[in-house]
């Protein structure tokens, strides 16, 4: 069963977004540099899905917390609307060096609904082949198991 649409705007809108809000802060570059930056946190516009994401100032500029917003509430959404994607949500974590990182956990399940799976997706990758090959991968394992039961 695939995630409804609820976020009120309309499936194909990619990038829809909504409730855009920023606040100070400071973030932790690797290395431990650590930089004035802004937080953003934003609804997608088609599914509800609430995330954030924290970028350095020196990339700040007004009119890039709207366009930062849409660009990861269309990644989202194309997550979502993956084969097999049944939940997602904004979920903060942090690295094997300790930094603090944006993650989404999506989760994936079989077509009977008897097996269910969730993958992190950290926002790094969100709009990459490795994000997919993950979702793939975790609902190929769920297959697999079930096909021994």
């Amino acid at each position: 069963m695939p995630i409804d649409a609820q976020g009120g705007g309309d499936v194909g809108d990619g990038g829809s977004v909504r409730d855009v809000t920023s606040r100070d802060t400071i973030l932790v570059q690797p290395g431990g540099a650590v930089v004035d930056a802004a937080t953003i946190s934003a609804v997608d516009g088609i599914y509800g899905i609430a995330f954030s994401f924290t970028i350095p100032k020196t990339d700040w500029r007004a009119e890039i917390i709207r366009v930062s917003a849409s660009d990861y509430a269309s990644y989202i959404q194309t997550i979502a609307a993956h084969d097999h994607v049944t939940a997602a949500w904004y979920a903060p974590d942090t690295n094997a060096a300790g930094l603090l990182i944006d993650t989404l956990v999506v989760v994936v399940a079989t077509s009977d609904g008897l097996s269910s799976a969730s993958v992190e997706i950290p926002f790094a990758i969100l709009n990459t082949p490795q994000a997919f090959a993950r979702i793939d991968a975790a609902y190929n394992e769920l297959v697999s198991i079930e096909a021994i039961s």
